[in-house]
């Protein structure tokens, strides 16, 4: 993952990772209404993305993993 990509974000602690992955879990959606899949995709995606960052910002040391 290339960590220039995601330069302009803020530090991302763990700490709001596991608050989000708690909150926003990945899992098959619950009934067939078109809109709550949609709503649960778009907030996976977002923690996915944070999730992405967050390795981005470990892996070139601007954060520790603890």
């Amino acid at each position: 993952m290339d960590s220039e990509v995601y330069q302009d974000f803020p530090l991302i602690s763990e700490h709001l990772i596991n608050a989000l992955d708690a909150r926003f879990p990945e899992r098959v959606p619950d009934g067939d209404d078109l809109t709550s899949i949609c709503r649960l995709q778009g907030q996976v995606s977002v923690v996915r993305l944070l999730k992405d960052v967050r390795n981005a910002q470990v892996e070139s040391n601007l954060v520790t993993k603890g």
